[in-house]
């Protein structure tokens, strides 16, 4: 499959790549300011594993995971304050201990070193996932960065793939989509662009080989050979 998956990634002039999950492992950032949400709310703290479960679909279905997780059936009003004070708790310090997976580094320097154009299309709101790869020096690497508030949709629909091709002038057929979610091949399925699936990263608990990538990853550092 290592061959097969080189000679198809040869010809891709562009890498989207998911951001949480798939280049940084940002579970505890994300812990730490839920549980200061939390206690703040008078709730009881969660253990990280909760986190990853819920992570995927932005910060709004985060909370409002994680208020589920409580025996809480949030009214719009509750929902909202605990967001916003999420928010405000993760946007200050949204990079304490969130690190790169393994082989993530060597597979950015390579994939430039290809001559491939890369983005980052994410979920989570453009302003801490900015910070994050600012912090964790990979920013660089990166033509375009889409956030889950940057346009009126997010993954899994295709709109946000659709706006970083326009903004690095590429065809779908041109490009390829690597995440570690249902949502991340679900978008690139519907933007009708190829995907490859990393086995970590966060799923909800299933076998990410379900969403019918075209290639399955155990790491980045497979990815280009």
């Amino acid at each position: 499959m290592t061959t097969s998956l080189m000679r198809h990634m040869q010809k891709k002039s562009a890498l989207l790549f998911d951001l949480d999950g798939t280049l940084v492992d940002s579970s505890s950032d994300l812990c730490r300011a839920m549980n200061q949400t939390l206690i703040d709310f008078h709730f009881a703290p969660i253990d990280v594993e909760v986190i990853k479960a819920c992570i995927g679909q932005g910060a709004a279905h985060l909370c409002q995971c994680v208020l589920e997780t409580q025996g809480q059936s949030p009214d719009q009003a509750l929902h909202q304050a605990f967001l916003t004070k999420f928010l405000a708790y993760y946007q200050q310090n949204p990079c304490l201990t969130s690190c790169l997976y393994p082989g993530v580094q060597q597979c950015l320097e390579r994939a430039l070193a290809q001559g491939k154009t890369l983005a980052c299309i994410t979920n989570k709101p453009y302003q801490p996932a900015k910070a994050i790869m600012l912090h964790l020096n990979i920013d660089h690497y990166f033509s375009v960065l889409v956030g889950g508030d940057s346009l009126a949709y997010r993954k899994p629909r295709p709109e946000p793939l659709w706006f970083a091709l326009h903004a690095i002038d590429t065809l779908p057929q041109n490009a390829v989509m690597i995440g570690d979610s249902v949502h991340d091949i679900q978008a690139a399925q519907a933007a009708q662009i190829d995907s490859v699936a990393v086995t970590y990263g966060y799923n909800h608990g299933l076998d990410i080989r379900l969403s019918m990538p075209q290639y399955v990853v155990d790491s980045l550092t497979q990815l280009l050979g």
